[in-house]
């Protein structure tokens, strides 16, 4: 048997570090507990959601974040783009893709007039 103290963290999967991250926020608060438990009966990935609010507690307070989770609560919409904006941050589900070449989105063409169309 391995005493959990002994065990190397930083050769944790990705999956194992998910989960760690969703117990701790959980373990913030009940509000925050209740906020994910509601996040993910509306669908979304509570780790995601726990991840992203793991993330901003570089920039926001533990008593902050549990207050706007407890206001999600309140409003009846415990989702992780609700949360984000009460912190006037928007949600962004992936990077936006640009071309390699920028002089591919200057498109320019010549109108046909609708006359070719009635025939």
């Amino acid at each position: 048997m391995i005493n959990p103290l002994h065990r190397s963290y930083g050769k944790l999967s990705v999956e194992a570090k998910m989960q760690r991250i969703l117990a701790v926020i959980k373990a913030l608060h009940p509000a925050m507990s209740e906020f994910l438990d509601r996040n993910q009966a509306c669908g979304e990935d509570p780790q995601k959601t726990a991840y992203e609010i793991f993330k901003l507690m570089k920039s926001h307070s533990r008593g902050m974040l549990t207050s706007v989770a407890s206001e999600c609560l309140n409003k009846k919409s415990p989702r992780l783009r609700t949360f984000l904006s009460y912190l006037h941050m928007e949600f962004t589900e992936a990077e936006t893709v640009q071309p390699q070449k920028s002089e591919l989105l200057n498109i320019s063409y010549q109108p046909r007039g609708l006359e070719e169309y009635d025939e």
